[in-house]
């Protein structure tokens, strides 16, 4: 018993002793786990700080002395613990108070930052205001451009009353123009030897036709009645209409001289549209006497006598000449300062008011207003006439004559139609011009066509045209 005692008894006493030694033999390993943790945590907050690196000093643990008592290893391991916590707080400390060094710099800068965005925030919101005030000047000349494109048309500069006004009293002045640049046709200015070629022709053929019946009307005293008596005024009108116009046409298809004067222009002007008025006049009247010879041929002789042909050709050349005058002088009081490119073959009204350089809107009113006033009715009375005419034709009993009758008004209406519908284009209309081509496409119809047509559809067909003809040639062979 005594033995078994003894063992338990010394089994007890070990115990505890062996606890202890492995307790001693955990705690370094404990230390040194729990350095390499703390400097993980230094040098994680040291790369997290901007610009400081910190390198804490971090003691060793105390190497595990080994006594021969196990009290003397408990009190050494719990002043190592004290010993490695004072180190650790005072690590943490300084980090901390690097930590709040760099902070201190980081708001330093930040307070500089500020300082210089608010010391330049006042010179950016002025420049914002700035570029809106040029952003709305920007918007409003665009406005103007796209009012003065509406008003005018290609090259074409306008400028309103107030704008002179501002410009005269700001001691700016313009230049007059003095002459003026004649560019019709713009589309075929590659073709002007042919188109010189086609003029000409055309111009020749007129020239000869009209001329001829001009002169058979003057010197045949068969032909002094009241209906060649018309057609012969017809003919100087279309003599002296197309020479107004075509010969510039033709200097400059062949040599460039396209370059008119001012005077010269508006006397261009003024004459094309007065004799273009007066054939407006005169086609109602030489209608007024067809409708007479056809549908009240036994009193033809006594309502149409030399007197009333004589007052009714008075009155169309008259009113022929009065109608433009209006036109015309406002059209002189208008300013010409900038361009002075006539897109156009002739000087005419609507391609003059292009190159002014003031508001030509009552311009264009007036010139309308005439040329509806005179153009309107003259169709109008053209038209009830020949209207009248073809009731009186189909009441022929005789089906050769009302077929030769009817044709012969027929072609006769056909002209006239050919020369008024263009015209009703040209001058009754709102707008000054249309496109410059369009335009001189439609003037050579009334312009150059027309008149070119007249004899063979009024006179060379007749049997007392003919039959002058063959005595003047009979005349001239005896001569001989």
């Amino acid at each position: 018993m005594g033995t078994s005692s003894h063992g338990t008894s010394g089994s007890r006493s070990r115990s505890p002793r062996e606890t202890d030694n492995r307790n001693n033999h955990n705690i370094p390993e404990m230390f040194r786990s729990h350095r390499q943790n703390m400097a993980d945590v230094t040098s994680a907050s040291s790369r997290s700080s901007t610009g400081i690196m910190l390198s804490p000093t971090i003691p060793s643990p105390i190497p595990a002395t080994t006594t021969s008592s196990p009290n003397a290893q408990q009190h050494l391991s719990l002043s190592d613990l004290r010993s490695v916590a004072a180190d650790i707080k005072d690590t943490l400390s300084e980090a901390i108070s690097d930590l709040r060094h760099e902070i201190q710099a980081i708001a330093g800068r930040v307070q500089a930052v500020e300082k210089v965005t608010s010391r330049h925030q006042t010179p950016l919101i002025k420049l914002d205001h700035t570029a809106e005030s040029h952003n709305k000047h920007l918007r409003d000349l665009q406005r103007r451009v796209e009012d003065l494109d509406n008003r005018g048309q290609r090259h074409n500069l306008r400028v309103n009353e107030a704008y002179l006004q501002s410009v005269a009293s700001s001691n700016v002045t313009f230049t007059q123009v003095t002459e003026f640049i004649i560019f019709g046709f713009q589309s075929l200015q590659n073709y002007q030897i042919l188109l010189f070629c086609v003029l000409l022709c055309i111009y020749l053929l007129t020239l000869s036709g009209n001329g001829s019946i001009f002169f058979l009307v003057i010197f045949d005293q068969h032909l002094h009645t009241p209906m060649y008596f018309f057609v012969g005024n017809l003919s100087f009108i279309d003599v002296s209409y197309t020479s107004v116009t075509i010969p510039k046409m033709l200097a400059k298809f062949l040599m460039n001289l396209d370059t008119i004067s001012y005077n010269a222009c508006f006397a261009q002007m003024y004459i094309f549209l007065s004799l273009g008025s007066t054939e407006c006049l005169l086609l109602a009247v030489m209608a007024y006497d067809r409708y007479l010879a056809i549908c009240s041929p036994l009193h033809y002789q006594t309502i149409m006598t030399r007197r009333l042909y004589l007052a009714l050709s008075a009155v169309a050349w008259s009113g022929g000449f009065a109608t433009p005058l209006t036109a015309t002088l406002l059209a002189l009081k208008l300013p010409y300062c900038g361009p002075n490119i006539i897109h156009h073959y002739y000087c005419d009204h609507p391609p003059l008011l292009q190159l002014a350089c003031a508001e030509t809107s009552f311009n264009v009113a007036v010139g309308s207003s005439m040329a509806a006033f005179l153009i309107l009715i003259s169709f109008t009375l053209v038209v009830i006439s020949y209207i009248k005419i073809i009731i009186a034709i189909l009441k022929i009993s005789s089906h050769a004559g009302r077929k030769k009758t009817f044709s012969t008004c027929a072609s006769h209406f056909a002209v006239v139609s050919l020369f008024f519908l263009p015209l009703i284009f040209m001058y009754v209309r709102p707008k000054a011009s249309y496109s410059s081509d369009v335009d001189s496409l439609v003037a050579f119809l009334y312009t150059v066509l027309t008149p070119m047509m007249n004899p063979f559809i009024y006179s060379l067909r007749n049997k007392e045209i003919k039959e002058a003809f063959q005595r003047k040639l009979s005349c001239k062979n005896a001569f001989f």
